[in-house]
């Protein structure tokens, strides 16, 4: 009889089954988020929260410490120099001696240059720090080769999408909370310089904590999650795309 009871139980199961089947097929799918991967997520997201609070009012703080626009931009070739030298270096130190250490230690290296833009009395201590945490990022090439070793040949490019996707989606946020930071320390070049001073601090802060994760956590060796071993394999094979997506 329709509308009775029954039929309504029967199509709440039914709605409750699709979700299941819908739940298995998502897990099934992102199977590869754990081990390396996860870690690397997480830190990824924290990392983008913190340092997307401050970066967009960098050319903020250096005019408020005295600096031009000529300084800006003098500034902003000093990180692109720095990155461009010793990217390469951090490429081979990661292959000849490993990659877990080398992203560590860096990480809690490259948040100690941070402390240059919390004590920053004037545009050249930006500078310096600047050029000093774009060139202690010479251990992204391990992080990446750490990345493409931890997953499956046959999700690489879905693992590398979400590895940027989140954290992006994650930080939209960050550069709005800045923003009210600011405006609660009332605007202005005082204002500015302690609002962006206390969001140094906050990815400082956050710098260390990620270093001690990526340091204690990271598998010494890049163990490659298989899909075999996942056991939503075998029994939702139906649900997946033609293209095993």
């Amino acid at each position: 009889m329709p509308g009775s009871p029954l039929d309504a139980a029967w199509g709440s199961g039914e709605a409750w089954g699709c979700k299941g089947m819908v739940l298995r097929q998502l897990r099934s799918n992102l199977y590869f988020l754990r081990g390396n991967i996860l870690i690397l997520m997480i830190c990824r997201v924290l990392w983008s929260w913190s340092t997307s609070i401050v970066y967009p009012f960098l050319s903020l703080y250096i005019l408020a410490l005295g600096g031009t626009p000529t300084e800006i931009g003098l500034i902003n070739s000093l990180g692109l120099i720095a990155g461009m030298f010793l990217y390469p270096v951090g490429g081979y130190i990661a292959d000849r001696r490993g990659r877990v250490k080398l992203i560590g230690y860096s990480t809690y290296l490259y948040s100690l240059s941070h402390l240059l833009f919390v004590l920053a009395v004037n545009w050249q201590t930006v500078a310096i720090g600047q050029f000093l945490s774009q060139l202690l990022l010479f251990y992204m090439p391990a992080m990446t080769a750490l990345e493409a070793d931890s997953l499956p040949p046959e999700v690489r490019g879905r693992g590398f999408a979400l590895m940027m996707a989140i954290p992006g989606a994650i930080r939209v946020i960050a550069p709005y909370m800045g923003g009210l930071i600011i405006t609660a320390y009332g605007g202005g070049d005082e204002g500015m310089i302690q609002a962006i001073r206390l969001c140094w601090t906050i990815a400082f802060a956050t710098g260390i904590l990620v270093a001690t994760i990526r340091l204690r956590y990271l598998g010494r060796r890049s163990r490659r999650i298989r899909r075999s071993n996942h056991p939503a394999r075998v029994s939702h094979r139906p649900l997946r795309s033609p293209t095993g997506a």
